[in-house]
């Protein structure tokens, strides 16, 4: 990894994330429907929601539920030529009986609005598809059997029979249509929650049934780089380059318990629409550049190296491990830039060596000073409910050295047993001079320990283990995962960002470390900050400028940055630094750049999606700089503006 210019990039699963965002619509809510005819108000191109949590349609005909629990992704196309491609017609697994079942809209209802579509029946084994109730297995054609729940199909497939298979396991697949062998039928190509590969299966019309799988492809595609990766594998068939031809992404949609590296394979189509021609470019579009720690992010401030600029240390759960393993790491990522503009650059995941320790998968830092010898010793939060001291011996001044002989946090009675998935902070919360350890867990409290020792001898004891009331789990179900950060105001009071299960933060303010006060949260949503679930909120002033700046992690592994101002701005969701820009933007030709009315000393240098270098160009102190991209070909790309201690980042379109 390089030099990170205020991150610009993101994790994993925030680029699947965005890119859903950007190019699938994801607006579902609400399930009404009569028993042969369920309904959902909203529009998709694939049904994803963020983060790789997969939202189902269950039909059981007598009661159409909306299920966030069964993992099955659907596809929505036009499935027949004969038909216009309908924002109502739709291809989905059958979660109780493991078949592709299509619908289409026939008709609106005269007492619904327009952002209403009903769904009516019209093929409940398209395909005549079905797939193995523990395995990636698909039978198609003659080894497709059933007796009772197909033989219907065509003459009525609205007609009502009793299954016992209703409520039983569902396929737990995911669908994305394309014509791929241009045969005027939309073939589907199948991931699977247990399969590393897709299987695309070729629909015809020469059976029985007028859209019937034919053949199928296995470690799809064959005649190019199958697709290998850990686990439940979904495609998406869009113009991710913006060229006006789609193309295919495959990416696991199975939250953190997948590749955290390399899972955007990117199939560019060098064919057409009509006659589709896939090739892998690469296997981690957006992703080598980013900052990805693996699984949950911890990010914690701290100046290593003693030059006086805010560096990063970031802990994690590690990374994913085929076997369902995590792989504990702590990275430490230097500020190389200016105490203006700093630049965060990978040193080691291996910070101070605690990767060797054992501890286990969830490492949550915090820093300060516990024994008034001038330097910041570090407490980690463990998965298992213990807090680990470490003493710092590099002492005043001087760069950090951890004394790996750790202690375990005890009282009295032994070892202090909080719960799990500890996020510890050391903040002086009764104000006597002395840091205390406020500490968040797994189910959504936060643990008040007060050191009742010495500037030289700290004595942390339990002293309230829900202070403030505060809760951040979701509807009660005791998982919270609270990250909380206590800070001073301008008026000396302190407040808390909290970090919650959900992704937002709360805006705590006016604590007290009073047992019987309950903290008043003046915002469950503050600032907008979401850059994704299990938010892990950091303040500090990283660019100078006497206003704090929050940095988030994650459950994906990224961060987000958010700059301190009357509306902080996320980087995490554009993904760039909006300081240069580019008009006309889409263009033809001839581009102009500029730098807020600033003269321009640097280079220019246009990349396409994938990184790689495709123009360059050097300006030297002029307010503008016109290029000629006319030789370019049609699509997406990237412009740099590089000085020596800033890159600034733009998206370009060429039409």
């Amino acid at each position: 990894m390089k030099g990170h210019d205020m991150f610009p990039g993101m994790s994993d699963g925030a680029v699947r994330e965005e890119l859903a965002k950007r190019f699938i619509d994801s607006v579902y809510i609400n399930v009404r429907g009569y028993p042969d005819e369920p309904a959902l108000t909203g529009i998709s191109s694939n049904w994803l929601m963020p983060q790789g949590t997969l939202w189902s349609l269950a039909q059981e005909w007598s009661d159409p539920i909306f299920n966030e629990l069964i993992p099955d992704l659907y596809a929505k196309d036009e499935v027949r030529p004969d038909y216009n491609l309908s924002p109502g017609r739709e291809l989905t697994v059958d979660q109780t009986k493991m078949y592709v079942i299509f619908r289409e809209r026939p008709f609106p209802r005269p007492y619904e609005g327009t952002d209403s579509l009903w769904f009516h029946l019209e093929n409940r084994c398209y395909g005549r598809i079905g797939e193995d109730a523990v395995s990636p297995t698909i039978y198609i054609g003659e080894d497709f059997v059933d007796s009772l729940f197909c033989t219907y199909n065509v003459p009525d497939p609205d007609e009502f029979i009793e299954d016992s298979r209703d409520g039983g396991l569902h396929a737990g697949s995911c669908l994305c249509s394309f014509d791929y062998d241009g045969n005027g039928q939309q073939d589907l190509l199948i991931g699977d929650i247990t399969a590393t590969d897709v299987t695309l299966a070729y629909i015809d019309d020469l059976g029985p049934m007028p859209d019937e799988a034919t053949e199928l492809e296995t470690g799809w595609p064959a005649d190019n780089i199958s697709v290998d990766m850990h686990v439940f594998n979904c495609g998406y068939f869009e113009d991710f380059d913006n060229d006006g031809i789609r193309d295919l992404m495959i990416t696991p949609s199975n939250g953190t318990e997948s590749e955290d590296r390399e899972s955007c394979w990117f199939y560019k189509n060098v064919g057409t629409n009509e006659d589709i021609e896939v090739n892998l470019i690469t296997n981690s579009l957006v992703q080598d550049d980013m900052i990805d720690i693996g699984s949950i992010s911890f990010p914690r401030v701290l100046d290593y190296n003693a030059d006086g600029l805010p560096d990063l240390i970031i802990g994690s759960r590690g990374k994913y491990q085929d076997g369902g393993l995590y792989q504990e790491k702590v990275w430490l990522l230097e500020n190389t830039g200016s105490p203006t503009y700093p630049i965060f650059t990978l040193i080691t995941e291996n910070f101070s060596g605690l990767n060797d320790l054992g501890i286990g998968d969830h490492m949550a830092p915090t820093f300060g000073d516990i024994d008034a010898d001038g330097d910041m010793d570090m407490v980690i939060g463990e998965n298992s409910g213990n807090l680990l001291i470490f003493e710092n011996e590099g002492g005043f001044g001087n760069p950090v050295s951890f004394n790996l002989g750790f202690t375990v946090l005890q009282d009295d009675e032994g070892e202090v047993d909080l719960g799990g998935n500890l996020i510890p902070q050391l903040f002086d919360l009764d104000q006597d001079g002395l840091l205390d350890l406020v500490v968040g867990e797994r189910n959504g409290n936060i643990n008040f320990l007060r050191n009742e020792g010495s500037a030289e001898n700290y004595d942390f004891v339990l002293y309230e283990d829900s202070i403030g009331n505060i809760i951040t789990d979701i509807d009660g179900n005791n998982i919270g995962y609270c990250s909380p950060w206590l800070y001073l105001d301008d008026d000396g009071n302190i407040d808390a960002l909290i970090g919650t299960e959900k992704g937002t933060i709360f805006d705590v303010q006016d604590l007290s470390a009073d047992s019987m006060v309950t903290w008043t949260i003046a915002d469950s949503s503050a600032f907008g900050v979401y850059n994704g679930i299990r938010a892990s909120p950091t303040l500090h002033d990283l660019d100078s400028d006497n206003i704090p700046d929050i940095i988030n992690g994650d459950r994906s592994g990224g961060l987000g940055l958010y700059m301190g101002g009357e509306f902080p701005s996320s980087i995490a969701e554009n993904g760039y630094l909006p300081s240069i820009s580019i008009y006309p933007n889409p263009s033809e030709g001839t581009i102009t750049i500029e730098q807020d009315g600033k003269p321009l000393n640097g280079n220019i240098i246009i990349t396409d999606i994938t990184g790689r270098e495709i123009m360059a160009s050097r300006a030297k102190g002029r307010l503008s700089v016109e290029l000629d991209i006319s030789s370019l070909a049609d699509g997406l790309y990237h412009v740099h503006f590089v000085t020596a201690n800033s890159r600034l980042v733009s998206t370009l379109i060429k039409r």
